[in-house]
C-alpha cells in the first residue's frame, strides 16, 4: 500500500483548507444576506401596523428618544385619562405621556382600550441581531413617521442609503443606513426640517 508523500499531504490539506474558507465566507455570507432580508421585511410589518393604526385613530403613535413606538400601557385601562385641550378635544400629546415605549420584539401594538379588537401587530418584529445590540429606530410626531434599520450589507443592497447613514442616527449599536418613511416623508432629513420645508 503506498502512502502520500509529505508534499502531497500538504497539497491536500491546502485544498481543503481553500475549500474550508471559501464554504464558510459564502455560509456568512448567506447569514448575512438572510439578517438584511428580515429587516426588510420586518420593517414592512411594522409599516403595515402603523398604517392601520392610523386608520383608525387618524394619526400615529409617538415616539420617544430610544426609537420605540409609544403606545404600550402597563395600568388598569380605568386609570386611563384622556385629558382635554382648551377647546374641548382630546389633548393628544397629554394622553401619551401616560404610555411606555413599546419594546422591539416583545410587545404588541394594539388599541390599550379595547383589548378584544385585534392587534395591529400581536408583536413587534426586533432586529435579527437584537441580542448583539441591533435595534430598529421609529420617530413620529403624530401625522409622519421615519422607521430605520441598520443593514449589514451595504456593498450589495440596493436598498442601502448613504444619505440615512450621514444623519447619523443609532439602530441600537450600528447606524441607520435603510427606512421607510409615510407617504412621500423622505428620510434623509428630520421630519421638522422636511415640514418647515413645506411652509416654506
Amino acid at each position: 500500500m503506498k502512502f502520500f508523500t509529505k508534499s502531497e499531504i500538504k497539497i491536500v490539506a491546502g485544498v481543503l483548507m481553500f475549500l474550508f474558507l471559501i464554504s464558510s465566507y459564502n455560509f456568512r455570507l448567506a447569514l448575512r444576506r438572510a439578517r438584511d432580508a428580515q429587516r426588510k421585511a420586518d420593517l414592512g410589518e411594522i409599516e403595515k401596523a402603523l398604517l392601520s393604526y392610523h386608520r383608525d385613530f387618524g394619526y400615529f403613535p409617538p415616539s420617544n428618544e430610544d426609537g420605540e413606538i409609544v403606545a404600550c400601557f402597563d395600568g388598569d385601562i380605568k386609570d386611563l385619562v384622556v385629558p382635554k385641550d382648551v377647546n374641548g378635544n382630546t389633548d393628544i400629546k397629554a394622553y401619551f405621556k401616560q404610555f411606555r415605549g413599546c419594546e422591539w420584539g416583545n410587545d404588541g401594538l394594539r388599541d390599550v382600550t379595547e383589548p378584544e379588537y385585534p392587534a395591529y401587530s400581536d408583536r413587534l418584529p426586533g432586529d435579527p441581531s437584537i441580542m448583539d445590540g441591533f435595534s430598529y429606530k421609529y420617530i413620529s410626531n403624530f401625522t409622519r413617521f421615519q422607521l430605520y434599520a441598520h443593514l449589514e450589507g451595504k456593498d450589495s443592497e440596493d436598498e442601502y442609503k448613504k444619505e440615512i447613514e450621514l444623519r447619523d442616527l443609532d439602530c441600537g449599536v450600528s447606524v441607520c443606513n435603510f427606512g421607510i418613511g409615510y407617504g412621500k416623508t423622505p428620510l434623509d432629513v428630520s421630519i421638522e426640517k422636511y415640514e418647515s420645508s413645506l411652509r416654506n
